[in-house]
């Protein structure tokens, strides 16, 4: 499909949430120092197999500074994963650099709906959770 086939005037905006539940996610390759924040990790999932298989989620661990609790969900995916950590892969780079290692492995987590600061429902996983997955 082209833009020169659209009707520019009646495309839709909306979307569908992934709906609750248990997923086994591939880490797709990509992680990258968020743009505004450079201590914030930013990756994707994309769920590995089922209904809803390809449907992506935008993940992020933060800043540590701000959020205390990131390094410990980091530590939580690493050992779900089941790949440690290379002593070469230190700080803020070290995560980006192991997510795209890891790239294409699996992990499991749940899915929960929470409205963001606007008020729009968005679908988030629960980065304290995570868990071993093979699809």
């Amino acid at each position: 499909m082209s833009w020169e086939n659209l009707d520019l005037t009646s495309i839709p905006t909306g979307f569908e949430l992934l709906p609750k539940g248990s997923y086994v996610f591939s880490i797709l390759p990509g992680a990258k120092r968020n743009d505004k924040d450079r201590e914030r990790v930013d990756f994707t999932l994309a769920v590995a197999s089922g209904e809803f298989v390809g449907k992506r989620l935008y993940v992020s661990f933060p800043n540590p500074d701000e959020y205390t609790w990131s390094p410990t969900t980091f530590s939580r995916l690493v050992e779900a994963v089941g790949t440690p950590v290379e002593p070469t892969e230190q700080g803020t780079d070290g995560v980006v650099a192991y997510l795209n290692r890891v790239a294409n492995l699996h992990v499991g987590y749940d899915v929960i709906h929470k409205a963001d600061k606007a008020g729009v429902e968005r679908a988030n996983i629960n980065l304290f959770k995570p868990r071993p997955a093979t699809v």
